[in-house]
């Protein structure tokens, strides 16, 4: 005869199975969370890239082909050497993506930009100026906010338009890339 477990057994297990689920359910549900931010953070940093090519162009034709960033910087008194997570022979810098919400805490929101801080180069405006209709329009298909800032962190382009030329030193994390770090 074949032994058979017992009615009270198989409840039992039937219960546990069913009281396991929903832990289960939200572990799941935490590797899926952490899965969409850091798809999040690849469009956000695409976009990023995409921007700043963008700015970095138009400004070396604001200042004529010879003209680059560095001279603006030198100008302004400030040279700002960005230090890359990643480095590949100088030629590709990508960033990772690791962003997780059980590691990292939500900053809280920027508040309102300040009067700037100094003036601001004109070719440095006007680059601004330039691009921002392109920020204007991939805000409605991104919808989220942009802005540009020069290396006093004055506000050259946004997508609020009450920003332009103010300035966003006050920001931790605007003086962190300031001072050279990697800032996501």
């Amino acid at each position: 005869m074949i032994a058979r477990p017992k009615l009270r057994t198989i409840l039992l297990l039937v219960n546990l199975i069913v009281l396991m689920m929903p832990l289960v359910a939200i572990g799941g549900l935490r590797i899926y969370e952490t899965e969409l931010i850091r798809r999040t953070e690849a469009e956000v940093l695409s976009q990023a890239a995409l921007i700043k090519a963008v700015y970095e162009q138009t400004l070396r034709e604001e200042l004529g082909e010879g003209g680059g960033g560095a001279l603006i910087a030198a100008s302004d008194g400030m040279v700002i050497a960005a230090r890359w997570p990643v480095n590949i022979d100088n030629r590709f810098r990508p960033i990772p993506v690791d962003l997780d919400l059980s590691r990292e805490h939500i900053r809280p929101a920027t508040g309102n930009p300040r009067p700037p801080r100094g003036p601001i180069n004109p070719a440095v405006m006007r680059a601004g100026q330039r691009i921002e209709p392109m920020l204007l329009e991939a805000q409605k298909m991104t919808m989220s906010g942009m802005r540009v800032v020069d290396v006093n962190a004055n506000v050259v382009a946004s997508t609020q338009q009450d920003e332009r030329k103010a300035s966003v030193h006050h920001h931790p994390d605007v003086q962190a890339a300031l001072a050279g770090e990697f800032v996501k």
